[in-house]
């Protein structure tokens, strides 16, 4: 989640970037970057807005509920559901931390949410990692090459894919080839 969650690009961004001895010895360990504290703000804001829409329409939304129409009480349901789930994913975006682990063909690649891993993949790579542009939709204003257009051209992001024997895993995606390029170059350096 390279385009939000910044992984560090040297090993001077200690401590974000340190050698461990999991993988072996000389492993690299690349955790990825905090949200900004400007997000934190984003969350405070969106967080005091769905405290007062749910404050504000508790009764309402009750009220629906003790119908004895069921799709009233399906609605009822719904958005409550909404207002909870937003409020949970917005923390869990808060808290989301992304680890990366190389020594030489071996990678570890962990997800933690609030500190405790939910995802770890160890893998075994069987060609170099690779850099690759996405586009999900056809670059129109490209393809015109009408200089007039040119801030309209769809550039896509970048990602930086790690392949073994199942197939292959994204490690990062940015909208930016160079970042990306020099987080391959550190990585394939260990």
């Amino acid at each position: 989640m390279g385009l939000l969650y910044i992984l560090p690009l040297s090993k001077e961004e200690y401590p974000l970037v340190r050698e461990v001895e999991e993988l072996g010895p000389h492993t690299i360990k690349i955790e990825s970057y905090n949200l900004p504290k400007l997000f934190f703000l984003y969350y405070l804001a969106i967080m005091a807005t769905l405290f007062i829409l749910a404050f504000t329409s508790h009764n309402l939304i009750l009220k629906l509920y003790q119908t004895q129409d069921w799709i009233n009480q399906l609605l009822a349901l719904s958005a409550w559901g909404v207002l909870l789930v937003t409020s949970i994913v917005m923390t869990c975006m808060w808290f989301y931390k992304k680890t990366i682990m190389k020594k030489g063909d071996k990678l570890k690649v962990t997800k933690q949410l609030f500190g405790i891993s939910f995802s770890s993949k160890l893998l075994e790579l069987t060609k170099a990692l690779e850099v690759k542009q996405n586009l999900e939709s056809p670059n129109v204003a490209k393809l015109k090459n009408n200089p007039d257009m040119k801030g309209f051209q769809n550039r896509g992001h970048f990602l930086l894919l790690a392949y073994h024997r199942k197939g292959h895993l994204i490690l990062d995606r940015h909208s930016s080839k160079t970042e990306l390029d020099s987080l391959k170059t550190f990585l394939d350096s260990y």
